[in-house]
Order: C-alpha cells, then structure tokens, then sequence
C-alpha cells in the first residue's frame, strides 16, 4: 500500500471507530439543533436563492442533511463520505431521503455543476500527505472539485478549525503535524477521545484558508470565527490563535 492510500486508510479507520462520538443525536432537540445551524440559518437565505439540491462532503451521520431537507427544502440530497461505518450509522439513526456514497473530495462520485449548496465540514485538515506542503496541494485540490460541483448562483459552506503561532502563523500547525508524526512512529497513543493511533492532520491558518478560496476562484462572501480556550497542549506547541472558521463562498464563472 502506497503512502497515500495508507493515510486514507488511517483516516477511514479512524472515522469508522469514532462513529457514535461523531453522531449529534442531540441534535434532535430542535432548539440545540438550529442553534448548531446557526450560521447556516444567517447566511443561506441571504446568498442562496433556493437549495432544491445539496451535497455534503464528509457528510458523517447525516446531521447536515436532515437540516437541508427540514429547514431549507432540499430535496435533492446526496451525502458522500469516506468512511463506510459513518455512512451506514447515518441510515441507522437518522433515515434520510438521500443518496449517499462512499467516496472523497479528492474524487467526487458525482455529476459536475449540479448543485445549489456544498456544505463540507472539517475535512480539509484531513487531506495529508507526506509534508504539510504536499498536504495544502490537496486541500487546494479540494477546493477547486468543489467549486466544479456548484450552479451559477450556488454556494458552498465551508467550516474548518484553524491554528495560529506567535512566531509565524504557520509554525503550530506544522509543530502539531510533525508532533504526531512522531508519536505514531514511537507507537505513543495520546490520551484524547480524538486520538487514533496512526491518525495525521493537516490545519491551516485563516489567511491560508483565504488563499486557498481565493486561488481557486473563490469569494468569501460571509465568515464567523468562534475562537477556542487553549489547554497546556496548543500552549505547548506555541498556539497564539485557535478555532473554527465559517465561511460561506461564491465562485467566479
């Protein structure tokens, strides 16, 4: 197995073990849950003029889905995921009117220019490859077959986390992906509910997130930033700034 296709597996196996902590039955509380929607509640009757077909790349258990359809009348939905085990747990919990696949953003399994909404959470750090360098070539990668998946007058919704250095942006991220390279080379399992043994990531600073969108024809139209608290880890490796980003984004044509 080639290197890439050993972090794909990583990253399915992960996704596949983590199955029940990513579920947001929770959700099914209707105030918790447009609450979690609440950026998606702002923006998209502000810039889409009506989402009669969505995707959701890295769609999990469905959560985003069930919104589109509910909140906004979409229904013309299609979940694609890497993981098989989040695919089937979408259907168990949640039956959704929606067609959902196995497959990744690197390599949609879908028909182009088809949609009215792209929704893609936290998956752009996932994207790794052997350096961070060759890593950002994929997540631009990414971005560039999503923009191919939307309308004219479309929109996709990108939520992301990112992680800042007081030295120079980029240094905790790099700090953070070289960290676990090497805990996974020593066999070091770290003690988070997150953690998988063999698991790498990729994150970004908001100003390389805007690069990325931007090069790839992309505007940012909208953007939230919740800020996070930093533990003794993020400190550790000289965090100045962390969080998750919102964005919402038009495409030139």
């Amino acid at each position: 197995m080639d290197e890439a296709a050993l972090e794909q597996r990583q990253v399915i196996d992960y996704f596949n073990e983590t199955t029940s902590f990513y579920d947001r039955s929770q959700l099914d509380d209707e105030e918790k849950f447009l609450r979690f929607f609440s950026f998606e509640e702002d923006v998209i009757p502000k810039y889409v003029g009506g989402v009669g077909s969505c995707l959701d790349i890295g769609s999990g258990t469905g959560v985003f889905l069930k919104y589109a359809s509910m909140k906004h009348g979409a229904h013309n939905v299609v979940g694609i995921d890497v993981s098989e085990g989040m695919l089937a747990q979408s259907l168990l919990d949640k039956p959704l009117q929606a067609d959902l696949a196995q497959g990744s953003v690197l390599d949609l399994p879908v028909r182009e220019g088809r949609f009215d909404l792209v929704f893609m959470e936290e998956v752009l750090h996932h994207l790794v490859s052997r350096s961070r360098a060759d890593s950002k070539k994929l997540a631009k990668r990414a971005i560039s077959n999503i923009r191919r998946m939307i309308r004219p007058g479309g929109a996709f919704i990108l939520r992301e986390e990112y992680y800042e250095s007081w030295l120079a942006p980029t240094l905790s991220s790099t700090l953070i992906m070289l960290l676990l390279g090497l805990f996974n080379a020593l066999r070091i399992r770290l003690p988070h509910k997150e953690a998988h043994m063999g698991l790498k990531v990729a994150f970004y600073t908001r100003g390389e997130i805007r690069e990325m969108v931007e090069e790839a024809g992309g505007k940012i139209l909208e953007a939230r930033d919740v800020k996070w608290t930093k533990t003794l880890g993020e400190r550790a490796a000289l965090v100045k700034s962390m969080g998750k980003m919102y964005y919402i984004i038009a495409f030139d044509r």
